[in-house]
């Protein structure tokens, strides 16, 4: 995807997360003393920080994930490179391949 699709994205899902969060807001009033005026300024006084919170914690997620993702990428270049280099035979390092490795390969594959 291009890069102003991406921002295109971003911005209709923070419009629409804002949205969700100034009518979220509503369900706090009852229809008695309140004016419009005022239930629309609580509304967007609660949609402003509850969106800004909501997109804290999606960054948050994806940082998790990239490190998830990292950690992930240095045991499997530790399984795969560094253990049967240092360790093994060059002749085991096949039947190490073969039996420890395909078959974890294959099961971290099926789970994603």
């Amino acid at each position: 995807m291009s890069e102003t699709m991406i921002q295109t994205f971003r911005r209709t899902s923070l419009f629409v997360i804002s949205i969700g969060f100034f009518f979220l807001s509503w369900i706090f009033f009852d229809d008695t003393g309140i004016t419009n005026s005022l239930e629309i300024i609580f509304s967007i006084a609660v949609a402003v920080p509850m969106t800004k919170i909501s997109i804290e914690a999606y960054k948050l997620i994806l940082a998790w994930m990239k490190g998830l993702q990292f950690s992930l990428k240095e045991s499997l270049t530790l399984l795969i490179d560094r253990i049967p280099e240092q360790y093994l035979d060059a002749r085991l390092i096949d039947v190490y391949d073969e039996e420890t490795l395909t078959p974890h390969i294959k099961k971290i594959a099926d789970v994603l």
